[in-house]
């Protein structure tokens, strides 16, 4: 049986929960052409439970993905220009359906928001559209026009794109702590107690040009470093131990990829080899990286959970992907 991970699920970082959009089948060409339909496997990864799967409405891969708990466990799922984004619970029952919003390319669980539950649908060339998670409906983002939407994970700041500028803001006062003139798209952005780390990737397929810069909620730049890899992507502040955590990797292959532990004062990296694995015919076409519950743990690729900072192999999700059946094909 072949899998090919179609989407990884961004989950929140307190959380210790994932879903991974998997199509399932012997025919390859059938997934990357859109012909074949995911299946989403939710798991408790502290647990080593799967305790959900259910089969995505739609043929092709998802556009974006995300896992929601509160006020209620939920999906969040996206299909580029043909069916807009929707919530499901775990056993698959639509919840809510936005059709109107066809160009989502990323979706970002807030689960602390001041006010309830947000969801950040970012869509290709236009604003960012701010949800209730619950409902769906839209809510009041304090920047008009934001993009790049990214959030604290205690829900008070948030980090936005808009007119040119880079800004952060209270999302209780409604108030800028910043406002900083930018020409470039930002990847990812992560939050410490003191600061943010931003990152920008170049586009060419090499390392130059692609960076880390550290800035404080005043906006001042502490320190920037290039990037020794291609590509940088989950930022995550370890408040067990006051360090940020990234996953290297060379984004035009699979393997090699290296757990960067980086300095907080100067941005110096510790890398460190994450090890290899036999992929039994599964192919991570999608499969993100990324680090959940407090940052002790780490989905890989969308195959494998690992403890952070050990790389102790926790919990293998090949086979529970094999196990799942076979979706239909148009």
């Amino acid at each position: 049986m072949r899998a090919t991970i179609t989407a990884t699920a961004r989950s929140p970082q307190d959380a210790a929960i994932v879903a991974v959009a998997v199509a399932l089948g012997e025919d390859l060409d059938a997934t990357i052409s859109g012909d074949a339909v995911s299946r989403v496997f939710i798991f408790d990864c502290e647990a080593r439970n799967l305790i959900g799967t259910f089969v995505l409405p739609f043929f092709g891969e998802p556009s974006a993905l995300a896992v929601m708990l509160a006020p209620k466990p939920l999906i969040i799922a996206a299909r580029y220009y043909e069916w807009g984004v929707g919530a499901f619970d775990l056993a698959g029952n639509l919840a809510w359906h936005r059709k109107d919003l066809k160009k989502a390319s990323s979706i970002l669980p807030i689960a602390n928001h001041p006010a309830k539950p947000r969801v950040a649908v970012e869509l290709e060339k236009l604003a960012s559209r701010f949800l209730n998670a619950a409902d769906g409906r839209e809510a009041a983002f304090p920047a008009i026009g934001a993009s790049n939407i990214h959030c604290s994970p205690d829900g008070r700041l948030g980090f936005c794109l808009a007119r040119k500028k880079m800004m952060l803001i209270s999302l209780e006062t409604k108030q800028a702590l910043f406002s900083l003139p930018t020409e470039r798209d930002i990847d990812s952005v992560g939050f410490s107690p003191t600061a943010l780390l931003l990152s920008w990737r170049d586009w060419n397929g090499t390392a130059k040009g692609s960076h880390m810069e550290c800035v404080d909620f005043s906006g001042r730049a502490l320190w920037k470093v290039d990037f020794p890899r291609e590509w940088y992507g989950h930022l995550y502040w370890d408040n067990a131990n006051a360090k940020w955590l990234s996953v290297g990797s060379h984004y035009r292959h699979i393997g090699g990829d290296e757990l960067a532990v980086i300095c907080p004062e100067s941005g110096a990296m510790e890398l460190r080899p994450l090890p290899l694995f036999d992929l039994h015919g599964v192919y991570p076409c999608n499969g993100e990286s990324q680090f959940i519950a407090g940052g002790s743990l780490m989905l890989h690729q969308g195959c494998r959970i690992l403890r952070v900072p050990s790389l102790e192999l926790v919990l293998d999700l090949i086979p529970i992907f094999e196990a799942g059946g076979v979706p239909p094909h148009r």
